[in-house]
């Protein structure tokens, strides 16, 4: 699994966060041991929950003729007006995607 750049940050915080919860559930709530699980399973949760937002996921794009393919990932690199002649006839907003 591949983490995207710009969540390497929010991950580092998430992860002092969460040690310093558990550090402190863990030393002030071990006796009460329904609350200290359940606070460890929230901090869990919500740990991984941080990371799979920032996550990578492999895709593989189908091949052919005659597709039309959305990326989910890219960059818009042009927004304008434009003509479009062959279906629509009319004015239109066309938006250019680069994929990676």
């Amino acid at each position: 699994m591949k983490i995207h750049k710009e969540g390497y940050v929010i991950i580092l915080i998430a992860l002092i966060i969460c040690a310093g919860i558990f550090t402190v559930n863990h030393l002030y709530l071990k006796e009460i041991v329904i609350l200290y699980w359940l606070i460890n399973a929230f901090l869990l949760v919500m740990f991984y929950l941080i990371v799979q937002f920032f996550r990578v996921p492999f895709r593989v794009s189908p091949e052919g003729e005659n597709l039309i393919i959305c990326p989910a990932d890219g960059k818009v690199v042009v927004i304008e007006e434009t003509e479009e002649t062959e279906y629509f006839k009319d004015k239109r907003i066309q938006i250019s995607i680069l994929s990676p």
